[in-house]
C-alpha cells in the first residue's frame, strides 16, 4: 500500500514537470522509507503509551535508529512485514528491560555491550539489494556506524556508573539487536566484502 501511495506522488511530481523519470525512482524510495518510519514511530509510540513505557521507547528508538540507518542489516522484503518486526522489537525490549535490569549485574552489561559493539564495529556497514552501497558510501557508512556505536557504549557505560541503569540496559538490549540484524544479514549472503575484527 505505501508503494502505491509513493508511486502516485512521484507520478503526480513527474506529470507537473517537477522531478524526472530518473529521479521518480529514487524519490518514491524516499517516500516509503520516510512513511515507514513515521509508520513505526507512531507504532511504537503507541505500544509506549499503552505499556506505560514511553520513555523506554524513546530511549530505544534514540539508540537503535541512528545506529542501525549506518550499520545496516537484515532488511524485510515488505513494508508491513519490516513494521510487524520493528514493533515486536520495540515490544520485546521494554518487556525484558525490567527483568535484565533487576537481575543482571553491571559487570555483565558493560561485557556484552562492549562485545556487542565490537561485533557492530567489525560488521558494518551491511548493504542488502534493498540499500545497495558504492565503495565511497561503504567507508562514509563504516565511519559513522563506529561513532555512534562507540559513543554509545561510552554512555551507557557512565550510564551504569552513574546508577541509571535502566537507560542503560535499553542501550545494551539496541546494540544486541543490532547484532542480530546484522548477523541476519551476513547469514543471507550481504555484506561479504565486510570482516569481523
Amino acid at each position: 500500500m505505501l508503494e502505491r501511495i509513493a508511486a502516485s506522488i512521484t507520478e503526480r511530481q513527474f506529470r507537473e514537470g517537477r522531478i524526472t523519470r530518473i529521479e521518480q525512482q529514487i524519490y518514491q524510495y524516499g517516500y516509503i522509507l520516510m512513511m515507514e518510519v513515521g509508520i513505526n514511530i507512531l507504532i511504537s509510540v503507541i505500544i509506549g503509551i499503552v505499556c506505560h513505557r514511553l520513555p523506554a521507547v524513546i530511549v530505544l528508538l534514540a539508540m537503535l535508529v541512528p545506529l542501525r540507518s549506518y550499520a545496516g542489516g537484515v532488511h524485510m522484503k515488505k513494508t508491513w512485514h519490516c513494521i510487524i518486526a520493528t514493533n515486536m522489537v520495540v515490544l520485546a525490549v521494554i518487556l525484558i528491560e525490567g527483568v535484565v535490569t533487576q537481575y543482571v549485574p553491571v559487570v555483565s552489561l558493560v561485557v556484552t555491550d562492549i562485545i556487542s559493539g565490537a561485533i557492530i564495529c567489525g560488521l558494518s556497514p551491511i548493504d542488502t539489494e534493498a540499500k545497495p552501497l558504492d565503495a565511497d558510501e561503504r567507508k562514509l557508512f563504516k565511519k559513522k556506524a563506529v561513532v555512534i556505536c562507540v559513543l554509545e557504549v561510552i554512555i551507557n557505560i557512565v550510564l551504569l556508573m552513574l546508577k541509571i541503569k535502566w537507560v542503560a540496559v535499553i542501550g545494551v538490549l539496541s546494540h544486541i539487536v543490532i547484532v542480530i540484524m546484522l548477523c541476519l544479514a551476513k547469514l543471507q549472503g550481504y555484506g561479504e566484502s565486510n570482516d569481523l575484527l
